[in-house]
């Protein structure tokens, strides 16, 4: 069983557990409904910016950083919990701490990076108890009880789940109470154990009930239907959804109605009814859409395609689990993402196309093993699995053509080769089969076994096939799984027959027959009809075999009639939505057409009353125009005169700057007493000789500035030798542009003082130009732990003198990773213009 679809919101309820104040806001903003999202983020973005640094900040930062993970917005959500994690720890505001550290858990969570997650929770847990904070404690513990679950480590998962669920009932946390008891729930459905995850559920309700929490008591309605869905009560599963989607609707729970709406299409699905299935899993999109919840989005996205898959309708399948994929690896959701390379493998494997299918099987197992998810690697296995199996089969039919148009040796060779094919599915299995009863999950025990036992049985191996369908069978009941129950108890019923056991086989196809004619489950029932008139053939009793032939040709015809009015029905949905599509495209290009003609019509005035406008602005101009060119011309020879003053008072820093840093180089060299000291000084002298005659310029060639650089590299490589790494990509046709004076000695100085340089970390630099004319000086980001303090001389000087002598800016780019500085390249003219000369 998947977590997709299955785990409710309610398992990490704790993570907004912040201070009143807080809560107040959330409140109100919630109550907004419509924008009430945007509002809170909106509200506490303002708090945050103007807050001091105190508890109270962290506390809106932690509020911040849930509600952008509440719209999937983890990357945001992550910068803010780190930063209120980083401003707790400066304060000493250990409970800030905690909650940073919960909430960074949870997006790690989110992303399937469950170890940094538990880390997180364990953390914040031990600080918890440090500070004595109870309820802290549960909510901690419960999260990382939620972490082992989707590890699907589910023994783990309960005994900390447990833990919280005693801790609340020890300090009268009803709230707490009733999620931990329904978290506990979800982990027994997920192992299989339907019978206590309902009691668990029923719990959970009857709380909230008391609680009068109604948006609770829908998700226990929406998880009991759940479990009757698996048991095979369709009706009461039906019943329990349309509960819940009648409290969401009236207490305007979007998103649960989005959910409730998915699971009964999931459910219509299941009864074959795909027209209904396909209506509400479109409902659901629709939803999920508006409030841009991708992670629901890609849920509904696999839901619409696993209704096309069961239609046969393959192409569309596959466009729907694509889209599903791209979101959920948008968002990081790795879990979702394995299962949506699962269900696209499916795709391929229902068209036989068994190397694409077992290619996406593989990857989704590959991130099973990254994220440790047990349920993932098991359900990987098991696809594999039935890959192989289908393509024995495959082989097996092939095989019998063999035998009757070709060779003994073809026969043999084709044997071999559907045996290998076996194996390989045999082994699959087993190993899913191990992972299962490790974590204790009784439903897939029954599957993984039941395919097992089908190998046996096609092997001939009847006894060994009879005991794993058995194993399968009590598996089965344990869960209460009534569609399976009835499978395995007609598959048994066969094998009896086929081993003339025919009182037992009665026995099993009469109990199959039963239940199948009670989940109203069609197929089956007509495969166990025609399996008991075969049996009363072989044992002679004619008219009992005639009886059930005949039930089962009805059976049969009726089936049939019923493909043909849901494929009609399909057809005529899709031309009522083309048709509806095709309605709302030409009432929508009307409106455009209406609009533009109303807009031309607007613009035509507007455009008149511009013209008038400017030639009253022209004759005004004429007037006071001697007056301005006076004016301007004063102007400009006083502004002439600052930008000369403050570029001379900007090289007055940048001079000794740079000898103070190439001195500070020497002393590094002569008090490392190295050999390359007296070069050193040679070279910076060199420098120095070469570099007076372009003193009083502001900017100078490209070609000239790097030569400069070349000058000056050598004098760096002298003390940083082969760690200095320098990547030249130049494009010969802006050599004759212009660049500020000194720009390049300036950024290597900046890059050399900030970053580490040595033998474990060499640094990379990479000089290129660019196709919009500038040049780009980038340099892998490896800063040192305590910089040295900086006036920022370097940079500023350069930044500045585009600013006094041109238009054009400087841009200045830094990541995680880089930090580049685009410098812009002048043509002969711009040069000219910005300096008047010629």
């Amino acid at each position: 069983m998947g977590f997709k679809n299955q785990i409710s919101y309610d398992l990490y309820l704790y993570k907004t557990m912040k201070n009143w104040p807080l809560l107040i806001l959330l409140l109100f903003a919630n109550y907004l409904q419509t924008n009430g999202q945007n509002h809170i983020i909106d509200s506490l973005l303002h708090i945050a910016k103007t807050e001091k640094e105190d508890s109270n900040k962290v506390n809106t930062l932690n509020g911040l950083s849930d509600q952008l993970e509440d719209v999937s917005k983890y990357d945001s959500s992550l910068v803010c919990a780190k930063n209120a994690q980083a401003l707790a720890e400066s304060i000493g505001f250990k409970k800030g701490i905690a909650a940073a550290l919960r909430n960074e858990g949870i997006i790690y969570k989110d992303r399937g990076q469950y170890s940094i997650a538990l880390e997180c929770h364990s953390t914040a847990l031990k600080i918890s108890e440090e500070i004595g904070n109870k309820k802290e404690i549960a909510g901690n513990t419960g999260n990382i009880g939620a972490i082992y679950m989707h590890q699907s480590n589910y023994p783990k998962a309960l005994e900390y789940v447990m833990t919280a669920l005693k801790m609340f009932e020890e300090i009268g946390d009803k709230n707490g109470v009733v999620v931990s008891t329904s978290n506990m729930g979800v982990i027994y459905y997920c192992l299989g154990e339907n019978a206590k995850a309902l009691d668990c559920y029923l719990k959970a309700l009857k709380i909230n009930e008391e609680l009068k929490n109604q948006h609770r008591i829908a998700s226990n309605l929406s998880k009991i239907a759940s479990i009757y869905k698996v048991q095979g009560n369709y009706a009461k599963a039906l019943d329990f959804y349309q509960k819940a989607l009648k409290i969401n609707e009236e207490t305007a729970d979007k998103d649960d109605v989005a959910f409730n709406f998915s699971s009964i299409g999931n459910l219509y699905c299941i009864q074959g009814d795909y027209v209904n299935a396909l209506e509400y899993e479109m409902k659901a999109l629709k939803i999920n859409e508006e409030m841009e919840d991708k992670s629901s989005i890609s849920n509904c996205l696999t839901g619409i395609s696993n209704v096309y898959i069961n239609q046969g309708n393959y192409i569309n399948a596959l466009d729907y689990d694509i889209k599903a994929l791209k979101i959920d690896e948008e968002i990081g959701e790795k879990s979702n993402t394995a299962a949506d390379l699962i269900a696209i493998g499916d795709v391929y494997k229902f068209q036989s196309n068994y190397p694409k299918a077992l290619d996406y099987y593989r990857k989704a197992f590959k991130i099973g093993e990254e994220i440790n998810s047990k349920g993932t690697i098991a359900g990987s296995c098991v696809s594999l699995g039935n890959v192989y199996y289908h393509q024995a089969l495959e082989s097996k039919s092939v095989n019998k053509i063999f035998v009757r148009n070709s060779a003994e040796s073809n026969s043999t060779h084709n044997i071999s080769k559907r045996d290998s094919l076996y194996k390989i599915a045999f082994d699959s299995y087993s190993k899913a089969l191990k992972i299962y009863e490790e974590m204790g999950d009784t439903g897939n025990l029954s599957s993984t076994l039941g395919n097992i036992a089908n190998i046996y049985k096609d092997q001939h191996d009847k006894a060994k096939a009879l005991d794993y369908y058995m194993k399968a069978l009590d598996f089965a009941k344990k869960v209460g799984d009534r569609p399976s129950i009835a499978l395995w108890l007609g598959d048994i019923g066969t094998l009896y027959t086929q081993t003339g056991k025919f009182k037992e086989a009665e026995e099993y196809l009469k109990r199959s027959i039963v239940i199948d004619s009670t989940i109203n489950d069609q197929y089956e029932l007509r495969r166990e009809e025609e399996n008991i008139s075969k049996l009363y053939d072989t044992t002679g009793r004619y008219k009992l075999a005639m009886v059930y032939y005949k039930k089962a040709m009805k059976l049969k015809d009726s089936l049939f009639t019923i493909e043909k009015n849901r494929a009609l029905a399909n057809k005529e949905m899709t031309y009522e939505l083309d048709k509806k599509d095709a309605a709302e495209k030409a009432e929508l290009d009307k409106r455009d057409a209406i609009a533009t003609q109303e807009r031309k019509k607007q613009a035509v005035i507007l455009f008149s009353f511009i013209g008038g406008f400017i030639l009253i602005i022209i004759l005004a101009f004429f007037i006071i125009g001697g007056y301005r060119q006076r004016q301007r011309a004063n102007l400009a020879e006083i502004n002439k005169q600052v930008v000369t003053m403050e570029l001379r008072e900007l090289k007055a820093q940048m001079d000794p700057h740079f000898l103070f840093n190439n001195l500070n180089t020497l002393t590094h060299l002569v008090e490392a007493k190295s050999d390359d000291a007296p070069e050193f000084v040679t070279e910076l002298s060199k420098y120095y000789r070469y570099s007076l005659q372009f003193r009083n310029t502001e900017f100078t060639l490209l070609e000239e500035e790097l030569k400069q650089a070349y000058r000056y590299i050598h004098i760096l490589k002298i003390r940083f030798g082969d760690n200095m790494r320098i990547k030249w990509n130049i494009d010969e046709a802006y050599r004759n542009h212009f660049i500020a004076t000194y720009s390049l000695q300036l950024l290597f100085e900046n890059i050399t003082k900030h970053n580490i340089v040595s033998a474990d970390k060499p640094l990379w630099i990479e000089i290129i130009t660019t196709d919009k004319g500038s040049l780009v000086v980038k340099n892998q980001l490896q800063l040192k732990n305590s910089s040295a303090l900086s006036n920022k001389h370097g940079l500023k000087s350069i930044e500045q003198r585009y600013q006094l002598l041109t238009s054009k800016k400087v841009i200045v780019s830094k990541t995680s990773a880089y930090f580049s500085v685009e410098l812009p390249l002048l043509t002969s003219s711009e040069y000219e213009d910005v300096t008047g000369r010629s």
